[in-house]
């Protein structure tokens, strides 16, 4: 194996590196994208809602 061989070899080695840093970061980037669209699970003790109040019934003369 020749000097511009072993160049060669390293330059390959250094593109294909950021390569994989660039991937890992994109990676990151949407999982945390994807988490901040996952719904929320309900809470496990749920208040119930207040009933709901009717008008008072109207008088007639």
């Amino acid at each position: 194996m020749g000097p511009f061989a072993a160049g060669h070899i390293l330059d390959c080695a250094q593109r294909l590196s950021q390569s994989v840093a660039a991937r890992d970061a994109h990676t990151k980037a949407l999982t945390a994208a994807l988490q901040g669209l996952r719904r929320n699970e309900p809470p496990a003790t749920t208040v119930p809602a207040p009933a709901a109040r009717t008008a008072p019934a109207a008088r007639t003369h």
